[in-house]
């Protein structure tokens, strides 16, 4: 059995973080189809929407050159979470998130706040950002306190897909 080769975009402490494929749907259904993961997205989606969402990804790395990527942990290579780049719009202007959403029992280990802080630093040198957001709803405590460890903070509160979402952003 051949062993699957996969285009890392970018390693951090105890990650690599690669491009998402079409066969990613049983990885990203370990994230979508949790309730508890989901909680703060309008619902959790079946397999059918979870390919959509490959799909939105990979026109993301085709029309941005970037997009979420897959997190894995570097000793396992087992799936964590996904984390990279988003392109809303936002009060009428593309923005550029940084956005992330891991796998519950990874929670809690810093792995979030760790791809992150990486995935920021690689929109500012090799994207050459000037700006990056993140669109969160005010009740998700754990992702602001991602936002605000990677010195992002509160800037103004949105309407977004029909939520209100806090916009923290930081200047690159």
């Amino acid at each position: 059995m051949r062993k699957k080769k996969f285009e890392i975009v970018f390693k951090t402490k105890r990650m690599f973080l690669r491009k998402v494929t079409p066969e990613n749907i049983e990885n990203m259904q370990q994230i979508f189809s949790d309730p508890i993961t989901m909680q703060y997205y309008p619902k959790v989606l079946n397999r059918e929407e979870t390919k959509e969402w490959i799909d939105k990804i990979l026109y993301n790395y085709h029309t941005h050159g970037a997009g979420l990527w897959a997190c894995h942990l570097k000793d396992s290579k087992e799936f964590v979470g996904i984390c990279g780049l988003n392109f809303p719009i936002v009060d009428g202007n593309e923005e550029v998130e940084v956005g992330y959403l891991f796998v519950r029992k990874f929670w809690n280990r810093g792995l979030a706040t760790e791809a992150a802080k990486d995935t920021v630093e690689y929109a500012k040198k090799k994207l050459k950002l000037k700006r990056i957001i993140s669109l969160i709803r005010p009740e998700n405590i754990p992702s602001k306190r991602v936002a605000e460890k990677n010195g992002l903070i509160p800037e103004k509160e949105v309407m977004h897909k029909g939520y209100r979402h806090i916009v923290y952003a930081k200047e690159l």
